[in-house]
């Protein structure tokens, strides 16, 4: 350490290793309120992804068990040779599955988690096939329980479309704080892999 005498012929630190050490300290300090901050910023937004999904999941089960009337009506109709009913069901069974393997949220699972979305992802698809399949069969829609099941569906769709808004907003948010800056000092590479975002919402 750099050091000064005074008259008396005795080392004394210099003001320029005052500064450094002071400076040296500040960093310090700063460094570990900007990792704690991270770490609470971390905390509440996937707190917040988490909730969003949860509620995200509520109006999916509503809106699923209107899909699946729907595939069970056109199956009666169309019987086994087409093919969307069959695939309404499988995906649902997956779905119901995703439901029974998922611990409560006291430990959230990303990789659970983004099963689930994925899960919704594919039955959205089925959802829209079966709309436009309506479009092609205009016949479909005079059964009665066809058209019961497909207006129970669509007057799912706007809480749907804002549930999958909210949750996208969300999950923008997570990706983005995850890979920039101070978030990269708390994610680890799980953390880093983006969370799965959702299209909109279109039954036809």
């Amino acid at each position: 350490m750099i050091r000064d005498h005074d008259r008396a012929g005795r080392a004394v630190r210099s003001p320029t290793a005052l500064v450094a050490g002071v400076l040296v300290v500040l960093l310090v300090a700063a460094s570990g309120l900007t990792v704690a901050w991270a770490r609470s910023r971390k905390a509440s937004t996937e707190r917040t992804l988490d909730q969003r999904l949860g509620a995200l999941e509520t109006v999916a089960d509503e809106r699923y068990d209107a899909l699946a009337a729907l595939g069970e009506a056109i199956g009666s109709i169309l019987g086994p040779g087409e093919p969307l009913p069959a695939d309404i069901e499988a995906g649902l069974a997956e779905w119901q599955n995703l439901h029974q393997s998922t611990a409560p949220a006291r430990a959230p699972d990303r990789g659970a988690a983004a099963r689930r979305v994925l899960a919704v992802n594919t039955l959205e698809g089925l959802a829209r096939r079966a709309g436009a399949l309506l479009d092609t069969r205009p016949d479909l829609g005079s059964s009665p329980e066809v058209a019961a099941a497909l207006a129970a569906v669509v007057a799912t769709d706007g809480a749907m479309f804002a549930a999958v808004d909210a949750y996208n907003r969300a999950a923008a948010r997570s990706n983005d704080f995850s890979t920039g800056f101070p978030g990269r000092l708390v994610a680890g590479d799980a953390q880093r892999t983006a969370r799965v975002l959702l299209p909109g919402v279109e039954t036809g």
